[in-house]
């Protein structure tokens, strides 16, 4: 990490070197020194009143410099082990372990640069501050409009979160598509280094993503010669209208990991191999549709409200293994609803579930066979940035355990705090 810091602060004193000389030499301030028209300290004056008027100097060394974020705290409360005779069952770390007791959290955080040295070329690098732990999310250099007679296309190079669903976007409690706190039982997705294209057939209807990536878990040299490789088509029918928005969208994936090689595209907090693998490695593949749609007053400007649904299924197929393959599916409905512009409320019912009796560790919980969950939260807007939400989920896990006679567990979780993102 201080490695990544330093190469940081060296790129901020070389493009602030650049900008400092870009300021000095400002051709109108030279030329009324150079006349006679004001004197060395009056121009030095006018270049400090400029630098003050233009803190983000990268602009005036013919680049831009472009900073966003986002940011939740809040309170959380578990009822994990609460139920005495099955303490102990949720695994070594459990999903809500650390909330069981009440306790205050940061669990996100992101700050974003976006660095346009030159014209359709940006380069974009996002720190997760979640914590106070700091970790490199993405890092990638993106070049666009790569496609003729398409502006919207790009060409991504680096780290960057593979395009695959709707909620791979909206996984946080500050951009929440249902306002809520919390993802889905069966979240997907993940970070990865690879190549991305995207475009568009029809510009503004009719779209898509393609991307290359590593697969195996890790930054850095891959484990095989073999890519994951993810594709999506989304369609936005033309049908809208001022009142409504609908949306679609279908995503695939693949990609193979040498042995036990964990993967970087989790689902429902699965990323390590299925038991049994052997030497010959597995493959991962998953496929999932989306829906979704807004609704607006007559205006089309005011939103009233938002529906979405997802349904997925996925395989972790060992290869030249006698053990059964990891298989299951999982979906997700949810809702939100604006009372007033300022109150809302959201709603989302959600499963993961493994197939022919497989149990592994779902979302913290050991031998899970299913999860569900099921959240109910509210907020209010202070502005267009700060908003303050709460939360109550119930958490339900089927399970395969002869140690407590399959009984379910659950870590129901309560959760109150602010969010804000600029």
């Amino acid at each position: 990490m201080s490695k990544w810091i330093g190469m940081l602060v060296g790129a901020a004193l070389l493009f602030g070197g650049m900008a400092q000389k870009a300021l000095a030499a400002d051709p109108v301030i030279e030329m009324l020194q150079e006349k006679g028209v004001i004197t060395a300290d009056e121009a030095q004056k006018l270049y400090d009143d400029k630098a003050k008027a233009e803190p983000v100097v990268l602009s005036n060394a013919f680049s831009k410099l472009t900073l966003k974020g986002r940011f939740f705290g809040g309170y959380y409360v578990s009822d994990e082990e609460k139920n005495a005779a099955l303490a102990g069952k949720y695994g070594s770390t459990g999903s809500n372990k650390n909330f069981k007791d009440g306790s205050f959290e940061v669990p996100d955080g992101k700050i974003q640069f976006t660095w346009n040295p030159m014209e359709r070329v940006s380069i974009v690098n996002r720190l997760s501050l979640s914590n106070a732990a700091v970790t490199i999310d993405y890092f990638y250099g993106q070049y666009n409009g790569i496609i003729p007679g398409d502006p919207k296309s790009r060409v991504r190079l680096g780290k960057m979160k593979v395009d695959f669903g709707e909620e791979t976007f909206t996984d946080n409690p500050v951009e929440n598509n249902a306002g809520l706190i919390s993802n889905s039982a069966a979240i997907v997705g993940g970070y990865d280094e690879g190549v991305e294209l995207y475009g568009n057939f029809v510009p503004g209807v009719f779209g898509y993503t393609l991307s290359a990536t590593n697969g195996a878990s890790g930054t850095g040299t891959d484990l095989n010669t073999n890519k994951a490789l993810a594709a999506k088509l989304f369609v936005q029918p033309t049908l809208n209208t001022p009142a409504a928005q609908i949306y679609f969208s279908g995503s695939y994936y693949t990609g193979d990991m040498a042995q036990t090689g964990a993967s970087d595209f989790k689902i429902a907090g699965m990323t390590a191999a299925p038991a049994g693998t052997g030497t010959d490695g597995w493959n991962r593949s998953a496929w999932e549709v989306d829906a979704k749609s807004k609704f607006f007053r007559p205006d089309g400007k005011t939103e009233i409200a938002r529906l979405a649904a997802s349904y997925g299924q996925f395989s972790d197929d060992l290869n030249k293994s006698s053990n059964p393959d990891r298989e299951g599916s999982y979906y997700f409905l949810e809702a939100m609803y604006n009372f007033t512009p300022k109150i809302f409320a959201g709603a989302r019912y959600s499963f993961a579930g493994l197939d022919n009796k497989y149990a592994d560790t779902m979302n913290g919980i050991s031998n899970s066979n299913e999860y569900t969950r099921t959240s109910f939260g509210a907020g209010y807007r202070l502005n267009n940035l700060v908003t303050l939400k709460a939360e109550y989920s119930w958490n339900n896990t089927k399970r395969i355990d002869a140690g407590t006679n399959n009984k379910a567990l659950s870590d129901n979780l309560f959760a109150i705090g602010l969010a804000a993102a600029f």
